[in-house]
């Protein structure tokens, strides 16, 4: 019920929603992200490459799965799954889609995309080779954090999943978590980690999403 999100993450997250014919887009925070009237269970993600249909042959040939692309009126899209079957999209953006590449910095924007690897080397040789992500050296759970693209994003190494995981900005996570409750969501008991204090969330129909409250220079 995209009406139904529309007023669960306008309240949460502030966003400025705007009717697209197929969904809500989100008018005031980065990167592009909308509400998208579909039955799916988990978040989306879309990932730009220069040129889609090169990148859907490299998924396979990586072992991979990818559909044949298809257009939209924002550009072109290809679903896949990677090699060890956690989904995500390759897409070429409508050119004016882009944004400039850059960190979050307000509420309700992405902090941080994680990508469930259960084995962490594999899904490291599978999204270097057909991305060209570089990745920094596994920190002490196992993840590994890509260091040469934006927004911030990295492998969960050792974590089981079919989609990624998002993390949006909060300024206080206990209210945030207060909030989601309220509309009628759910939200985990909150970790803390060295690059903030984080909780998993569903909203009020069942989607899973992170909230991540920032440590001071993130």
């Amino acid at each position: 019920d995209p009406e139904r999100a529309a007023r669960f993450y306008r309240e949460l997250f502030g966003w400025d929603l705007d009717w697209s014919g197929q969904g809500y887009h989100a008018q005031n925070v980065y990167p592009p992200m909308g509400l998208a009237s579909n039955e799916s269970e988990h978040p989306e993600v879309w990932i730009e490459v220069a040129d889609v249909h090169h990148a859907v042959e490299q998924v396979r040939s990586l072992g991979g799965e990818a559909e044949e692309p298809v257009f939209y009126d924002s550009g072109w899209s290809a679903a896949c799954k990677d090699n060890q079957g956690v989904a995500f999209n390759l897409t070429v953006g409508r050119e004016d889609y882009r944004q400039p590449a850059r960190r979050s910095t307000e509420p309700g924007e992405l902090f941080y995309l994680s990508i469930p690897s259960p084995d962490a080397a594999t899904g490291k040789s599978f999204y270097q080779d057909l991305l060209g992500w570089q990745f920094a050296e596994p920190g002490s759970a196992g993840g590994m954090h890509v260091e040469n693209v934006l927004p911030d994003c990295g492998l969960g190494g050792g974590r089981e999943g079919t989609h990624p995981e998002l993390f949006f900005r909060v300024a206080d996570l206990d209210e945030a978590v207060a909030t989601v409750e309220r509309l009628g969501g759910t939200a985990e008991p909150a970790g803390e980690g060295d690059e903030g204090r984080h909780a998993m969330c569903t909203d009020d129909q069942g989607v899973p999403f992170g909230l991540s409250q920032p440590a001071a220079g993130y």
